[in-house]
This record gives structure tokens, sequence and C-alpha cells, in this order.
């Protein structure tokens, strides 16, 4: 079975590879580039190939991964995020790929750790966006507190990250601070909110949405309504009067294309 994960996870691995970053709080212009699809570029290679080089100090032994085995050490873990990171193009190195995510996913419990911990030591650090943006791959609820501080960070794209994750994460606590959070007064994080709630695609968000749909920030009551739309929280006649009356134009004419699109459907 393959297991989808974000394109980012090919950024978290290949500096999870090489150990923590040295150097904390990069802006958010360094963190979206970080956050970019990795390339296959020489560099990126000569990392993989010197993790053995680069293993962490406290790694004083060596463990084979197996289950029975014993605790799995960060060089493990670190092997198969290597072996993660390079896609050539080639179905067997496609292949490879593919296994060492699975790896990484069916040993959580290790590696799952692992990655909040580099976020608890980086929190600002340059792969930390890619991580929260993996973190609901593995499906445990421990990383549902670190996302919703993420999610009201005052970083707008650590929020929209941490918003898109917890709309991902399966945990009731992730759908619970994405309603917590899109009654919050900062805009920005309304706006990462609803798009949690619009990736999470179900209509129980439809209570909270509605509550704020008149929230004041022209840009989050347009994410707003957009997700209550799309969720189907909104009635014909809501629609009509938001596409009659909003201050905002961009609001009218996502509210007047929704109204159309509707009655195009009931049609």
């Amino acid at each position: 079975m393959k297991i989808s994960v974000p394109a980012a996870l090919l950024v978290a691995l290949s500096g999870l590879c090489g150990g923590p970053a040295t150097t904390s709080g990069v802006n958010s212009t360094s963190s979206k580039e970080a956050f970019s699809d990795m390339r296959d570029t020489e560099s990126g290679k000569q990392d993989a190939t010197s993790l053995n080089n680069r293993t962490p100090a406290n790694e004083h032994a060596t463990s084979s991964g197996d289950p029975g085995s014993g605790p799995l050490l960060p060089v493990r873990i670190q092997e198969h995020l290597a072996l993660a990171l390079h896609p050539s193009g080639r179905r067997a190195d496609e292949d490879a790929r593919q296994q060492a995510i699975e790896w990484l996913v069916t040993h959580s419990g290790e590696v799952h750790p692992y990655l909040l911990e580099w976020l608890r030591r980086e929190p600002e650090g340059p792969y930390a966006l890619a991580i929260l943006d993996l973190l609901p791959a593995f499906a445990e609820p421990g990383a549902v507190p670190v996302l919703r501080e993420a999610l009201f960070s005052s970083d707008e794209y650590v929020s929209e990250i941490a918003g898109k994750a917890l709309g991902r994460h399966p945990a009731p606590a992730a759908e619970a601070a994405l309603a917590e959070a899109v009654a919050s007064p900062i805009p920005h994080v309304v706006a990462a909110a609803a798009d949690g709630f619009l990736v999470r695609g179900s209509r129980s968000a439809c209570q909270p949405l509605l509550a704020v749909l008149a929230t004041p920030d022209p840009i989050a009551r347009y994410h707003v309504i957009q997700a209550a739309f799309r969720l189907g929280c909104l009635s014909q006649q809501q629609l009509a009067g938001v596409a009659s009356n909003d201050q905002d134009p961009d609001i009218r004419r996502l509210a007047a294309g929704a109204e159309a699109s509707g009655q195009r459907t009931s049609g």
C-alpha cells in the first residue's frame, strides 16, 4: 500500500540527515525556500552519501531497526530518511524511496518523537515547516499540541502550514484545535484554521465556521466563507445575502459565483 506524504518531506529529510541546523531564528522567506520541492542536486547527493559521518554524538551503537531488535537509534532513522531523499526517476529508486517512507511511518514510535524533538530544538529552523507538514502522516495525537502552537504563530506562513496539517491529522483534538483557532481575534489564524477545516472536509466544521461568518477582517472572512461554501454549510439564501451585502468586492464575487453554481446544481 502506498502512503501519500507531502513533497515537503524531502526537504525535511535533507536537514534531518545532517543533524539540527546550527542557526535558529530563520525568517519566513528562508523557511519558504526550504519548504519548496527538493531538487536532485549534487550537494543533496553528497548529504546522503556522507550520512554515516554525521551521526549525532549520542549514537554509541547500531541497531538493525527490525521489530524486536531493540530501540531504533537516530542513525537507523536517518538511514531511511536518506533513502527517502532522492528520487531519480528510475522505478527502482522510486520503489526504494516509497519503502523508506513506509518504514518511517511503520516505526512511528521512534521516528515521531525524533521529529518532535527536532522541532523543540529548532522551532524556527529551516526545516521546521517541512516537519510540521509531515507530522499528520504518523497520525500520532502527540503532534496536535505542537501543530496547535504553530497555528497560533505570529508568522502567517507557519500558521498556514499548521492549519492544513491539522486538517489532515485524524485525531479529534486536531479538529478541536481548528475550532479554537477559527474563533481567534487574529485574522491570519482565522484564515489558516478555515483552510484547515476545508482540507479536513467534514461538515462538523459548519458550526464553528458559521459562528464567525461575519469576522471583521476581509481576508479572514473570505477564507471562512470559502470553506463554509465548499463544505456545504451555506444555504442559497445565505450566499445571496453575502453576494449582495458584503463590503468586500472579492467576497461578493465569491458568494455570487457560489450562488450561481448552487443554482445550476439544483436546476
